[in-house]
């Protein structure tokens, strides 16, 4: 099953995560622009209104010259908008007639409400401030000016956005829960189909798998593979059925020709053998001759039993007792043995030292049957050298021949095939040791060197193998 941020449903819930941090951190900011602009433009626009209102009035205070009504005027326009920090009334040669408050806020600078042209942006008290003007009716007569707090709009525009950040972070939380329920319902059948697709990789082709309730893409993909492994599961069961029926026809063919050689290697002796014996009844025949007769069916009589003998291995094949023993002892033993019926020069390369567990006898004649057939392929040498793995070990034997034939290559391991003159050999020494390493878990592999002339037979054997009786010491 797919874990960590590998799997759909978490990666989902990421999406869902990213953007709902990024809505946190845009969507307040752009709100906060879009509402500070927006109650600046009211806050201001009241403000021009409010002039526009008061320049009558004021105008006319002006042009009658009654000062001390003028700055009533004024000081209550100063206190029915708390907007205004301060503002100033001038004449058309820009004197100021009347200002308010008498003391102007901390951080303001009276100059610049009377020099700075309308528009002007100013700081006051951590706040900003913005100046407006309206003329007495006309400009003749005079104007007012005034500064304009902005800090209440801009406190109220960011209290509105971290209000709403506070809502979509709330709702995100929310929209995160969902998400991960939402994940878990849509990929618990596709983890369900996931795992069903491993069983079948693994040829667990038994189980279908659920199909949801709801008739989506899902359980679309359901059927489909549900279908699928119904198929998949007929073709294995017809591929074993004829595999089945081909495997009891190689095995009839098999049994016809072994029976076929078996009956060829065993009758050419024993005719040969009654022939020896019919000789021998003659009263007539010369103690000499006699002799002769005699041996020779005995050699008959042996090659027959040998016949017998290889057949019989070859049918059974199945390891006896093992015995623990040291690799190279093994090989250097059987290598001497091999060595003094051949005039061959036998090289061995040893390899690491390693104590095996094997039913020797059958090793020892693998050993003896690929020994021999390198020493009768040779020109001058033969080469033994072997390898220790974790738990095998590889046994090369290799002869300076001239290689095995393409033609004949895939029938080596056939009983019965030889390539030697007829009474040199049975044709069963591969195929018995073939037999033999097959049936201890192991490989032969026979081959040509491809850098040069000559054959290659690689051995490969567990180190320990189990047998019925176990004689380790």
């Amino acid at each position: 099953m797919i874990g960590g941020f590998q799997s759909l449903r978490y990666r989902f819930t990421l999406v869902v995560l990213a953007a709902v941090l990024t809505l946190t951190a845009g969507l307040p900011f752009i709100a906060h622009v879009e509402v500070l602009h927006s109650l600046e433009n009211h806050t201001l626009q009241a403000s021009r209104s409010l002039l526009a209102a008061w320049s009558r009035p004021v105008a006319d205070l002006v042009l009658v010259e009654d000062r001390l009504t003028l700055r009533d005027q004024v000081l209550r326009m100063e206190r029915l908008n708390a907007h205004w920090l301060a503002l100033a009334v001038l004449d058309a040669e820009g004197r100021v007639l009347v200002h308010a408050p008498d003391q102007p806020p901390e951080g303001l600078d009276p100059t610049r409400l009377l020099v700075d042209p309308p528009g002007t942006r100013l700081e006051v008290r951590g706040a900003t401030a913005e100046l407006i003007a309206s003329d007495l009716v006309v400009p003749s007569i005079g104007s007012i000016r005034v500064a304009v707090d902005l800090g209440p709009d801009a406190t109220s525009a960011r209290e509105a956005a971290i209000d709403m950040a506070w809502a979509i972070l709330a709702l995100g939380m929310v929209g995160l829960v969902a998400a991960g329920f939402m994940g878990h319902w849509l990929m618990t059948p596709l983890v369900e189909m996931t795992e069903h697709a491993r069983r079948v990789g693994r040829g667990e082709l038994g189980e279908a798998v659920p199909v949801p309730e709801i008739d989506d893409e899902v359980a679309v993909l359901a059927r489909a593979l549900n279908s699928m492994t119904a198929d998949l599961r007929q073709a294995r069961d017809s591929l074993l059925r004829q595999q089945q029926a081909m495997v009891r026809v190689e095995r009839m063919a098999a049994l016809g020709a072994f029976a076929a050689g078996a009956a060829h290697e065993v009758a050419n002796p024993l005719g040969g053998v009654a022939g020896c014996v019919r000789r021998l009844a003659r009263p007539e025949l010369s103690p000499e001759r006699r002799e002769r007769y005699g041996k020779l069916a005995t050699e008959g009589l042996e090659r027959a039993t040998r016949v017998l003998k290889d057949m019989l291995i070859f049918a059974r094949a199945d390891p006896r007792d093992s015995t623990r023993a040291g690799l190279t002892d093994l090989a250097w033993k059987t290598v001497e043995m091999v060595s003094t019926s051949y005039q061959v020069r036998f090289v061995v390369h040893p390899g690491e030292e390693a104590i095996v567990v094997w039913p020797l006898s059958q090793v020892n004649q693998v050993l003896t049957n690929l020994l021999l057939n390198a020493a009768q392929a040779a020109t001058e040498t033969v080469e033994v050298g072997w390898l220790v793995e974790s738990d095998s070990v590889i046994i090369d034997v290799i002869d300076d021949g001239p290689g095995i034939p393409a033609e004949i290559r895939d029938r080596v391991f056939e009983p019965f095939f030889t390539t030697r003159e007829p009474g040199e050999g049975t044709g069963l020494g591969l195929s018995v040791s073939l037999a033999v390493v097959q049936a201890l878990g192991g490989t032969l592999e026979l081959d040509s060197m491809h850098d040069r002339p000559g054959t290659r037979a690689r051995l490969r054997l567990p180190r320990v193998i189990m047998a019925e009786v176990d004689h380790a010491s």
